[in-house]
């Protein structure tokens, strides 16, 4: 049988991390039960240690019944991170923009999240980790001594401890309801993950993210807008120069297998407008990640000079011009800081 200690030895659950966690429905402290088990204090409530991964998302001693449905959660845990001979995730090839002109410019603004993160730090909190699927997440632990991947999937964090392996921790839980202490960590990314929580709950989700923020700490949010409007302007411009540069023939991509219309993954992006009209009890900032979509990358940025051009220009401007492509682009990088009231 697994336990916490499975990593040559090292305890993935020590003492100094369980001194950051609380139960997230009482926001009671917990301690150590036995190898596989942790309690609130009172003794109410537990929960299990599996494979060095602390699941919150089940309370130990619950009747058994059907969860109900969660289309997002089964894919993750069923196909989203099987990788093929490359290394390559279902989850990467279902969504992401390929090509290599788009890759280049993912990658290029993946590294800037890094940027805006703080410089050093014990904790870091990556909120919706995923399995780390791209090369360039794997610098966002660099300034800190622990990365703590929390995911609801319990597939993605056993491939997250095959990458990170000691230098992390490992957590399930519910990004609405988390399980750390108020002002616990010093830094939380969270990449892509906000819009699949639920319309209602997002607000939730990104104040979750604000309480656990220690007062040094900051947080960086890739979130999506549902209305961006230089995808717009940014569209004319593309088609004038698809014009004048026609398409090259390129390889066939890979089509990947249909999913019925009920098994799409559950997706609401709420608008700039949304974020700034409520009353937060952060303070924030609102930067680019990246200004076009997955769609129009795939339409438009092949590998070719004029479209390699293109990526350094959007580069140069997002980093220029960062509030203006934040609030107009696709995907803003919410910049977060300790809740202030």
């Amino acid at each position: 049988m697994n336990t916490a200690a499975d990593m040559d030895g090292m305890d993935l659950v020590d003492e100094d991390f369980i001194a950051i966690l609380c139960c997230p429905e009482t926001r009671q402290p917990l301690r150590r039960a036995d190898a596989e088990t942790l309690v609130t204090d009172d003794g109410q409530i537990s929960y299990r240690i599996r494979d060095g991964i602390v699941d919150f998302t089940t309370k130990l001693g619950d009747a058994k019944k059907p969860a109900p449905k969660d289309v997002v959660k089964d894919y993750y845990e069923e196909a989203g991170w099987n990788a093929d001979d490359a290394g390559v995730y279902d989850d990467t090839k279902r969504f992401m923009a390929l090509g290599p002109v788009s890759r280049d410019y993912t990658r290029r603004c993946n590294e800037q999240v890094k940027t805006q993160l703080p410089p050093k730090g014990k904790y870091i909190v990556d909120a919706g980790s995923g399995a780390i699927p791209h090369v360039e997440y794997m610098a966002y632990h660099d300034n800190f001594d622990i990365r703590v991947c929390t995911d609801f999937s319990f597939a993605a964090l056993q491939e997250a401890k095959r990458k990170l392996g000691a230098k992390g921790r490992y957590v399930m839980a519910d990004l609405r309801c988390l399980p750390f202490k108020d002002a616990s960590v010093d830094g939380v990314v969270c990449c892509h993950v906000v819009y699949h929580v639920p319309e209602q709950e997002q607000a939730t989700a990104i104040m979750e993210l604000s309480r656990i923020l220690s007062p040094r700490g900051k947080a960086a949010i890739v979130y999506q807008w549902g209305k961006a409007d230089l995808l717009w302007q940014m569209t004319k411009l593309f088609r004038v120069i698809d014009r004048v540069s026609p398409p090259k023939p390129e390889p066939k991509a890979v089509e990947q297998p249909a999913r019925p219309a009920e098994e799409s993954l559950y997706f609401y992006a709420h608008t700039y407008d949304w974020f700034v009209s409520r009353d937060w009890p952060f303070k924030y900032e609102i930067r680019s990640f990246r200004i076009l979509d997955n769609p129009m990358m795939k339409r438009y940025l092949r590998d070719t000079p004029i479209w390699r051009m293109v990526v350094r220009l959007l580069v140069a401007w997002q980093a220029i011009m960062p509030n203006f492509t934040g609030k107009h682009g696709a995907y803003p990088l919410l910049i977060l800081y300790p809740t202030i009231r």
